[in-house]
């Protein structure tokens, strides 16, 4: 009987989040960018149209990242990510912020729920997804201001990628503390290291 309720709670939860997200989504569609997506990717906008190769893209994103690095306090990775906008390959697909949003949060919940969740409190796999789509939920639902913080390329660059890479980095170093497999160790460094580089908030 308890496995029941857990899949009827799982259906019930994927059913509400099915009807916020294609609400959210169908409003994405109307998100046009705002003045910081357009100064921040001008040179990898150039980039795109006079080469049409994403590592020259990489490229010229990372030159102004460096040149922005000393003037924005440090945000050097935050700057690299704002450059990439989808802004600056098609302005037609700016609503994919709020996928690439969503995806980001999506991945590092799954991470952290599988690692300590059902790794190390045993929680059933079911349960486990039942408490990532509540938290996707409430990242919809609760946002502080969601023109910014999912609908904002700027506003997911500087903060919500960085805390689904934070939600991330927990995950794989509790692998770690769990197992003591140095891979693991190795990849929550290197993601904690990359979350320094980022806005001074999230960093």
């Amino acid at each position: 009987i308890y496995y029941v309720i857990q899949v009827v709670a799982l259906l019930l939860i994927i059913n509400y989040f099915k009807s916020r997200y294609s609400l959210m989504s169908y409003a994405s569609q109307y998100v046009h960018p705002g003045m910081d997506d357009y100064w921040m990717s001008t040179g990898v906008h150039e980039t795109w149209m006079s080469t049409h190769s994403l590592w020259q893209c990489i490229k010229c994103s990372f030159k102004d990242a460096v040149g922005l690095y000393k003037r924005l306090n440090g945000t050097f990775l935050s700057m690299f990510l704002t450059g990439l906008t989808p802004l600056a390959f098609n302005e037609n697909r700016y609503h994919f912020v709020f996928d690439i949003a969503i995806i980001n949060m999506a991945i590092g919940l799954a991470v952290i729920a599988y690692s300590l969740l059902h790794r190390r409190w045993k929680m059933s796999v079911i349960n486990c997804i039942s408490v990532c789509l509540l938290f996707l939920i409430f990242y919809i639902d609760y946002a502080p201001s969601a023109n910014e913080g999912i609908y904002w390329w700027p506003g997911i660059a500087n903060y919500n990628l960085f805390f689904g890479l934070l939600l991330l980095a927990q995950g794989i170093f509790i692998l770690y503390w769990e197992k003591h497999r140095k891979i693991w160790l190795i990849l929550s460094s290197i993601m904690f290291f990359m979350i320094g580089l980022g806005n001074s908030i999230t960093g």
